[in-house]
C-alpha cells in the first residue's frame, strides 16, 4: 500500500490553520446542530476564538461542550469530461475536540491581541486592552481530540 497523497501532513495542516481567515465551529445543543464562522487563531495547538459574554453561542458551549471545528480554502475548478468528473482543488482540516473558557486575564488578553493582529495587522490602532474590554468579551479554547487534514491538489 501506497502513501496516501491526499492526507495533509502534520506541517501542511498546521499551515492551513495559519493562514485560514474564517473557521466553521460546529456546536450541538438538545440534538439540535449549531454551526457558525468565526475568526480564530492556532496557537500552541489549539483553536482559540472569542465571543460576546452571552447568546446562543455562549449557551451552547456551556452545555455541552464538545465540538469540530473545519478551516481550509478552495482553489480553482478541476475540469473533467463530464459534469460528475469535475472537481476542485482543496485543503481542508477538520478537528474534534473540547472548548474551554481561558480566564486567565493575561492569557485572554494575548489571545485577543493575537486575534487582532491576524486580521487587522497594523491598520488598527494598537494600545493596551482595558479591563473593561477584557471582562466584555469571552476567549475560547478549542483543545483537539482528533485533527485531521486532506487535500486534492
Amino acid at each position: 500500500m501506497g502513501e496516501d497523497k491526499s492526507k495533509l501532513t502534520e506541517a501542511e495542516i498546521e499551515t492551513v490553520l495559519m493562514e485560514a481567515q474564517v473557521g466553521y465551529l460546529a456546536l450541538a445543543r438538545d440534538g439540535q446542530p449549531y454551526l457558525i464562522p468565526l475568526n480564530f487563531i492556532y496557537s500552541s495547538g489549539n483553536i482559540y476564538f472569542h465571543s460576546r459574554t452571552s447568546g446562543r453561542k455562549v449557551e451552547t458551549i456551556n452545555l455541552n461542550p464538545k465540538a469540530a471545528f473545519h478551516a481550509g480554502a478552495i482553489g480553482s475548478l478541476i475540469a473533467g469530461k463530464n459534469p460528475c468528473k469535475f472537481n476542485y482543488n482543496f485543503c481542508s482540516v477538520v478537528i474534534e475536540g473540547v472548548i474551554s473558557e481561558v480566564r486567565d486575564l493575561v492569557e485572554k488578553e494575548e489571545i485577543l491581541e493575537l486575534l487582532v493582529e491576524k486580521y487587522a495587522g497594523n491598520s488598527v490602532g494598537r494600545g493596551k486592552i482595558s479591563a473593561k474590554q477584557l471582562a466584555g468579551v469571552n476567549v475560547y479554547s478549542l483543545a483537539p481530540h482528533i485533527i485531521s487534514g486532506k487535500k486534492n491538489t
